[in-house]
């Protein structure tokens, strides 16, 4: 399972792989034309994410207009309704107007308020079906995702996402 963070700031970059990582392979992107970029090779390659964290405040492109282009990737291959992948919108604004655009003109999943925890965003995977626990209780990714489970490799986010391919 792959998982795809879009922010301008690096430190939110890092810290969303540090925690993301024990779930999916995590690769990120700092704007939105590099986001829909490697979104397009991912999807090239057969290997759809299975869920984007995106930031809604970018220099250029912003949040709301680079997931557009990447729904729009999407509904061009068939992959959109229960195939798309799992929008998180991350922001430091709690406003009315962009939590609205970010679900009724993006399908956003979940809003994400910075600063968030580590357990913050556990629970938004687990209500979003993406985590679940196993047997022994473990989180594990859910058979429910819209990847394969075990296609991915865990490990750290790569700054360059064609590091270590």
């Amino acid at each position: 399972m792959k998982f795809l963070i879009v922010d301008d700031d690096e430190r939110m970059i890092l810290l969303l792989g540090k925690y993301l990582s024990e779930y999916a392979q995590c690769v990120a992107a700092h704007d939105g034309p590099s986001a829909i970029e490697l979104f397009r090779s991912y999807l090239d390659r057969g290997e759809p994410v299975a869920a984007v964290f995106m930031d809604f405040m970018m220099p250029g492109m912003n949040g709301i207009e680079t997931v557009k282009k990447m729904r729009e990737e999407e509904k061009s291959r068939g992959l959109d309704g229960p195939g798309a992948f799992k929008l998180f919108m991350v922001s430091a604004k709690c406003d009315l107007k962009i939590v609205s655009e970010s679900f009724f003109k993006c399908s956003a999943d979940a809003y994400l308020v910075k600063p968030f925890s580590r357990d913050d965003l556990r629970r938004l995977l687990l209500e979003n079906k993406i985590i679940a626990p196993d047997a022994a209780g473990e989180l594990r990714p859910s058979p429910w995702t819209n990847m394969a489970v075990g296609r991915g490799a865990k490990g750290p986010c790569p700054l360059d996402p064609r590091q270590g391919e």
